[in-house]
């Protein structure tokens, strides 16, 4: 559409490449890009768990690439709290091998962007497994189930945390 300059509005998405106005200058996104969305989180885990050890989980498109690399960028020398991350295709019939691994890899901060198939099953999985609680956005994004062991009651509030 943008060879034929025919503008498309509010794209309801947050890959970074729809806010590019050099190669897609017809094209205006709605909603802040995931990168920026990662940062927020990597600020987010820095002032409330600066110590801790990062494992996550990301769909291997557009969005959870640039996710990842928001967080990455956020974490800035402090990248290496990512100690595992795993990949997943929405094709998958399951993540749970995946959730599994992240889980053995000692972390103790899960991360996830996942389409609403994939973190239904990251919610699931991550709540037998460690008998967690879960922070959710207003998206059908779910992210940061805590994989430790750490009573529910000694961890920050948040004004969206759903229990599970």
């Amino acid at each position: 559409m943008n060879a034929k300059k025919v503008p498309q509005l509010f794209v309801a998405t947050g890959a970074t490449k729809w806010g590019d106005p050099q190669n897609f200058p017809w094209t205006m996104g709605w909603q802040p890009n995931y990168q920026s969305e990662g940062r927020i989180y990597a600020a987010y885990i820095l002032k409330n768990y600066p110590n801790g050890k990062i494992a996550a989980l990301w769909q291997n498109d557009d969005a959870g690439k640039d996710q990842m690399k928001g967080v990455r960028d956020g974490l800035g020398e402090k990248a290496g709290m990512i100690i595992a991350d795993k990949s997943y295709e929405v094709s998958d019939p399951t993540i749970d091998s995946q959730i599994v691994a992240l889980k053995d890899s000692g972390a103790d901060i899960f991360m996830t962007w996942a389409a609403p198939k994939g973190a239904a099953q990251a919610i699931r999985k991550v709540g037998n497994l460690a008998g967690s609680r879960c922070i959710s956005s207003a998206t059908c994004r779910h992210r940061s189930p805590r994989f430790s062991s750490r009573p529910a009651s000694t961890m920050p509030r948040a004004s969206s945390r759903l229990p599970i």
